[in-house]
């Protein structure tokens, strides 16, 4: 792995470190200062060495690399932990899910060969994609959905400048984890949606 896309992968790392960490152990409940010296801390978490290894190693060893969008949304997380204060709201985030788990969903099934057409392939430098992937990102714009449109112009840039190693457009949009995520986070999204309705007709 070469040394840009080792330190943005290492960055990764960190960022999901500190939401998951936070989140563990409730450290948005504490002071600035020390939610402040906590996500620094989680900055050496990836470099700890066992057995010859970082553990950043073993993570991208077993995961694999993560996302751009992965990255950029843990940041997002990190950041929001920090400084408690909620940069998306509820229902942007909700429909973002729902854009990744469909985008997931197209990309998984049609990589297992059940149809004839791979979406993957789709991603190895394609015009139309990347020019597809624009008209989205302007109606994501017109729509006010701000954080969809910002993942997808932030994941065609580092694309663009090769900031991860694969040459695959679809490796920087998403990842198998976050689509796990993704799906099970859109559906509680949506069934909390019914349940409003139903309660407010």
């Amino acid at each position: 792995m070469t040394a840009i896309p080792q330190l943005i992968e290492y960055i990764g790392t960190w960022l999901a470190a500190a939401a998951l960490l936070t989140f563990i152990f409730r450290i948005w409940k504490r002071t600035f200062s020390l939610r402040l010296a906590f996500t620094i801390i989680c900055g050496v978490v990836p470099f700890i060495r066992y057995g010859g290894e970082s553990v950043a190693g073993y993570v991208l060893g077993v995961y694999g690399s993560l996302s751009i969008v992965t990255i950029v949304l843990v940041g997002i997380k990190a950041a929001e932990n920090l400084t408690l204060e909620k940069y998306i709201t509820r229902d942007e985030r909700g429909i973002t899910y729902t854009l990744l788990a469909a985008a997931g969903l197209v990309l998984y099934s049609t990589s297992l060969g059940l149809t004839g057409f791979s979406a993957y392939r789709s991603g190895l430098g394609s015009p139309s994609f990347v020019v597809g992937l624009f008209g989205v990102a302007v109606l994501l714009t017109f729509l006010r959905l701000r954080l969809p449109a910002l993942l997808i112009a932030f994941a065609v840039a580092a694309f663009q400048l090769r900031l991860l190693e694969s040459v695959n457009l679809w490796d920087y949009l998403i990842d198998p984890l976050l689509f796990f995520f993704a799906l099970v986070l859109s559906v509680n999204y949506w069934i909390r949606q019914l349940v409003k309705l139903v309660r407010n007709p």
